[in-house]
């Protein structure tokens, strides 16, 4: 038997049963939803983000804190007589060394740092290896020799360990290697292009939940710009172009509820007026470069 409907019941007929259907439909999917913390990309983006800023941050023993020894080195007062390496809680170091050899110095230390209120703390140590070149690119003992002014320092961190705390991770350093060269180092604006890989554990407490970011970061300097004097304020005066690629094994914790996610992202960061300016995933996102905090 086949029973007529006029065209306006059958529209409602329609109407009716999709919106059955949507109804049904997010009913199935509700039961699936995760009680626990967010892995999604935004949620996973931020931590990446908040991470990568503390990989740049100067008080924290990030790249701006390499950067500015290599500008220490090019002054007459050396990396010991930088305002960076007189202030800290504790400083302890090896005797430099010089191998006439090779017209390399060697040298290890370590340092701590803590803001007033405690919000900032940080304990790094570092091997670092450099060379002063003159013009013609053979090695000097030190940056001024008589007349002769270096031209351009090679720099090394050969190996880094510590641990720093912001507001808003703690992070344990568990590699580091760089390798630097600045140019018109006789002039006052240093440029410096080169490397720097970094391996960490961070810790990130945010929305009642912690996440843990097992992370490696390769980042590629090009014509990152300085002032000679800046004295021990780099990061005010620091401009110019990184590269690089950021991939970490994070992992969701909140009550019972966990969850693991990996992640692999290319990262551009421009740095200007103190600031880095983080671009990857479509994102932009904007941190200090004092301490390494998202903006």
């Amino acid at each position: 038997m086949k029973i007529q409907v006029d065209g306006g019941v059958n529209r409602w007929m329609i109407a009716v049963l999709a919106t059955v259907a949507v109804i049904a439909l997010s009913g199935c999917g509700g039961s699936n939803k995760s009680t626990g913390p967010s892995s999604g990309s935004a949620s996973v983006d931020e931590d990446v983000a908040t991470s990568i800023a503390s990989d740049l941050g100067e008080d924290n023993g990030g790249l701006a804190d390499q950067v500015n020894d290599l500008t220490a080195l090019a002054r007459p007062s050396g990396l010991q007589g930088a305002p960076g390496f007189a202030t800290p809680q504790g400083v302890s170091a090896s005797t430099p060394t010089y191998d006439p050899g090779s017209g390399a110095w060697q040298w290890g230390f370590t340092r701590e740092f803590s803001s007033n209120n405690g919000a900032y703390f940080a304990h790094v140590s570092r091997t670092y290896q450099w060379r002063f070149l003159k013009s013609s690119g053979q090695p000097q003992i030190a940056y001024i020799v008589g007349h002769d002014t270096a031209y351009s320092i090679e720099f090394a961190v050969l190996n880094g360990s510590g641990r720093h705390r912001t507001p808003h991770l703690s992070q344990t350093l568990t590699g580091l290697t760089c390798n630097l060269v600045a140019t018109g180092t006789n002039t006052s604006t240093i440029t410096v292009n080169g490397t720097c890989s970094r391996a960490a554990l961070d810790t990130i407490f945010t929305h009642n939940a912690v996440r843990t970011l097992d992370h490696g970061t390769q980042l590629t300097l090009t014509d990152v710009q300085c002032q000679r004097d800046a004295a021990g304020e780099l990061w005010q005066s620091v401009s110019g172009t990184i590269t690089g690629t950021f991939s970490a094994n994070i992992t969701f914790s909140s009550g019972d509820a966990y969850d693991e996610k990996t992640v692999n992202r290319d990262i551009n960061i421009s740095l200007g007026n103190g600031e880095a300016v983080i671009h990857f995933g479509g994102h932009i996102w904007n941190a200090g470069l004092r301490h390494g905090d998202l903006q």
